[in-house]
């Protein structure tokens, strides 16, 4: 029997099912292996998407991750001052043209949402014959790749249906969601697919309920045996209701009407829907207010929920990318000298207009930023001499001081 027998809440039946028993394969390293059900093993990308709030809150990330500016720089001396790289092929790959078949918004946006909700993205990178730096991209079909580990080097190799040849790790750009061995993603259908399926039963309860005019049917209930014809008269009374729906029906030879199931608010669909909504954000890491929840939201807390979501959520997403892209991107000469790829954050960490100013004029105080800099971070045209780190307000007190000596004199 074993210890585990003996203990009621470690029991070798299934706690979804206790008729089915749980294999000796089904724990493993001491964790439960739940057999998922009919439901949940019926939800795929297609059937997940048409879930409001999970469509909402991968829209978001998905489109704030491909709406990032991105640069190519390189380290020009020892401090760490870097500088813009702006004819490098990479650049251009990740701003404007990736591909011929999509524009580098719909690449990140695409590739984003594979990763997150299929567990992975995976993109060819073709490489120019002549300067071996990358020239393209194409995004891979996950159900078409294989992830392969060499059995003497231990390096990763992929295998693509469409492919008579393997490819190599350094023709692959692979960013993996949520793993357990590094390298093979896990994807949010997978491992909400019981909340997914909860949320399509209940929007499917709803449809049904409605389409049946808002009420439930229910059943005659006789104390005998009820003969053919009077089954038949007895239907024949029923009143219809609209769209078909079963309404009041005259009850002969004393019988009683039993309710079959409950209703809307019996059911309290709206506590379940709030709760698998923010079931989803959860698994997926996205505010409330970011999928038009604002049931508890306020102007205060919706600005500080932002921030802390670029910061505790997104920016470890956008390690993920820029890690793989250098690796993969830049070859072993310009990886000596300096270069690296890199997202700009600073758009989803602007807050209002107000603490903007405040910033700028903080940091313009200090002289760790010139008025061009400030323009070109705000999206305007820098002027002739807006390069100068200075003080404006001490400087125009020192300026002020010098004209009235001089007046003085």
């Amino acid at each position: 029997m074993g210890i585990f027998s003996k203990i009621p809440w470690l029991s070798t039946r299934s706690l979804e099912n206790p008729k089915n028993a749980i294999t000796g394969a089904s724990i493993r390293d001491g964790e439960f292996a739940f057999q998922l059900s009919k439901e949940a093993k019926m939800v795929n990308y297609d059937n997940a998407m048409r879930v409001s709030s999970l469509f909402a809150a991968q829209k978001v990330i998905t489109e704030c991750f491909a709406s990032l500016q991105t640069g190519v720089f390189k380290t020009v001396d020892s401090r760490g001052n870097v500088e813009e790289v702006l004819d490098h092929p990479v650049q251009r790959l990740f701003s404007s043209s990736p591909s011929d078949l999509y524009n580098a918004f719909t690449f990140k946006e695409t590739s984003k949402r594979n990763c997150i909700l299929k567990g992975a993205s995976f993109s060819r990178i073709y490489f120019d014959k002549d300067s071996l730096q990358p020239s393209e991209f194409e995004i891979l079909d996950n159900k078409k790749v294989k992830i392969k580990v060499g059995k003497r080097n231990r390096k990763l190799y992929y295998e693509y249906d469409d492919l008579s040849r393997r490819l190599q790790p350094y023709e692959v750009l692979h960013v993996p969601a949520f793993t357990k061995d590094g390298y093979t993603g896990i994807g949010l259908i997978d491992y909400a697919a019981e909340t997914i399926a909860l949320a399509i039963k209940s929007r499917q309860f709803a449809t049904k309920y409605f389409a049946s005019g808002g009420t439930l049917s229910g059943f005659i209930k006789h104390k005998d045996k009820i003969s053919p014809q009077a089954k038949n008269n007895l239907l024949k009374s029923l009143n219809k209701g609209s769209d078909g729906a079963m309404g009041f029906g005259l009850l002969e030879e004393d019988m009683d009407y039993v309710k079959a199931a409950s209703t809307l608010q019996e059911a309290d669909l709206n506590t379940i829907n709030s709760a698998l909504h923010a079931d989803i954000a959860r698994f997926l890491g996205v505010p409330l207010h970011m999928i038009q929840d604002l049931d508890r939201a306020t102007n205060n807390n919706i600005e500080q929920q932002s921030i802390d979501w670029v910061m505790y959520f997104f920016r470890p997403w956008i390690k993920r990318w820029e890690t793989e892209i250098n690796n993969k991107c830049f070859l072993d000469q310009e990886k000596r000298q300096g270069y690296f790829f890199r997202f700009n954050l600073d758009s989803l960490l602007r807050g209002d207009t107000r603490a903007r100013g405040e910033f700028y004029k903080t940091m313009v105080s200090i002289r760790a930023m010139s008025p061009n800099e400030v323009r070109l971070h705000e999206r305007m045209n820098t002027y002739e001499g807006g390069d100068v780190y200075e003080n404006p307000f001490t400087s125009n007190n020192d300026e002020s001081q010098k004209q009235e000596s001089n007046n003085e004199k």
